[in-house]
């Protein structure tokens, strides 16, 4: 399957009727019985109108095999990729991928009612997109790893904020961080940047397995941040390189 298509709230909460779903990640499901009517009639009107849905010979609703296709990988998913990026001027962007048996499809929020779903062929092309939507070039640099305490990026973040560059480098290296890895991060932190949250999933069975990786840019700069110890609290900042980022996406996915 090779497709790319945009629905609505209502024409996605219509599809998930029929696949007997209630939603996807990313889209509200309707708040009562009224509204999920209402939604569903809507929904209706408009894939038939795009030719996108039609009644069979009993009068049930088909949907057309893109959109349903792509819509059920994403109610149904085994595995989910959850993308949170945070710009500079604070302002939020969602994104999700989705696998189900071979169907791998990349969800993204346009805005509060519109959804563009696009399909792919492998877990790879799914990482190396999401890269692409969250604007990382990546690049080969000098390997640097360091291991914080959310606690102390937080003061360091606060204190760069604050135009206390000197007072952070300080903070940070009360806490052990190596003089090289202090600058880079401030570097970082002191120029407009964004965060982008990825969120592994794996559902097995009654289990969901998740490893989340926070990507943090500015420029050229960039660093790599994954929860290494949760009862200490503990964070590892590190260079990447696309090519580790993607990999290390996929074998999360895997």
């Amino acid at each position: 399957m090779s497709a790319v298509v945009e629905l609505s709230r209502a024409e996605i909460v219509t599809i998930c009727a029929v696949v007997s779903a209630a939603s996807i990640m990313g889209v509200a499901p309707a708040q009562n019985p009224a509204e999920h009517a209402q939604l569903l009639q809507l929904g209706e009107a408009a894939l038939r109108q795009r030719q996108l849905a039609q009644s069979d010979q009993d009068g049930m609703l088909m949907i057309a095999r893109d959109p349903l296709a792509l819509v059920a990988t994403c109610a149904y998913p085994q595995r989910s990729l959850i993308i949170h990026h945070v710009q500079h001027n604070g302002s939020v962007l969602q994104a999700f991928g989705h696998k189900h048996a071979d169907s791998v499809v990349f969800h993204e929020v346009l805005n509060s009612d519109m959804q563009r779903l696009q399909a792919f062929g492998s877990l790879a092309q799914l990482a190396n997109y999401s890269l692409d939507w969250c604007g990382y070039a990546g690049s080969a640099e000098l390997s640097v790893r360091w291991h914080i305490q959310s606690t102390v990026l937080a003061e360091a973040r606060s204190l760069v904020e604050q135009s206390e560059e000197q007072a952070a480098l300080r903070a940070l290296g009360n806490s052990g961080v190596s003089a090289e890895a202090a600058i880079r991060l401030i570097e970082l932190l002191s120029q407009p940047h964004t965060t982008t949250i990825f969120n592994a999933v794996v559902y097995q069975g009654q289990q969901v397995l998740s490893r989340e990786y926070s990507l943090l840019q500015a420029g050229q700069h960039t660093l790599l941040m994954t929860q290494t110890n949760i009862e200490q609290d503990l964070y590892q900042l590190e260079t990447t390189s696309r090519e580790r980022l993607a990999n290390l996406l996929i074998q999360s996915l895997a």
